[in-house]
């Protein structure tokens, strides 16, 4: 095992690539990255996301303290599905429940919710819901 981080930090990826870029960057790495190690997950497109579980899947994760409320447990399927699905019945109400989140098909396919969806989805929220300017590193909430 080891600590030595290969690539690059992804904590404040989020909105700093589009959409395109980081789908082509994660079916062919070296395409967009030339001097990349990373392996290719082109597969991402070809797996349908499955969310017939995801709401047990959440209620696991609350019963370990995360602090899901049972309105997300109750929507977790329709949320994930709606995120990726603009044009779908359920975006307007993922919105409200969930303000700011990107809602767009994120794959470049708007037939399909795949995990290339999910995933990119992920990347793109990391770090933007962090207001750099009101941030106090040194306040006791945020030290460790």
């Amino acid at each position: 095992w080891g600590s030595k981080r290969t690539g690059p930090d992804l904590a404040r990826v989020g909105g700093r690539y589009s959409d395109e870029w980081h789908r082509a960057h994660l079916e062919n790495p070296r395409s967009v990255v030339p001097e990349s190690v990373m392996p290719p997950y082109a597969f991402l497109t070809r797996a349908d996301v499955n969310t017939a579980l995801m709401g047990d899947h959440l209620r696991a994760n609350r019963m370990l303290s995360v602090p899901y409320t049972d309105e997300q447990l109750a929507n977790a399927a329709i949320d994930a599905r709606a995120q990726a699905e603009p044009l779908g019945m359920h975006a307007y109400d993922f919105q409200q429940r969930y303000p700011g989140a990107a809602v767009r098909d994120f794959d470049g396919d708007p037939t399909r919710v795949t995990e290339m969806d999910a995933l990119i989805a992920y990347l793109q929220m990391l770090g933007a819901g962090v207001d750099f300017d009101t941030y106090q590193a040194d306040a006791p909430e945020n030290t460790r």
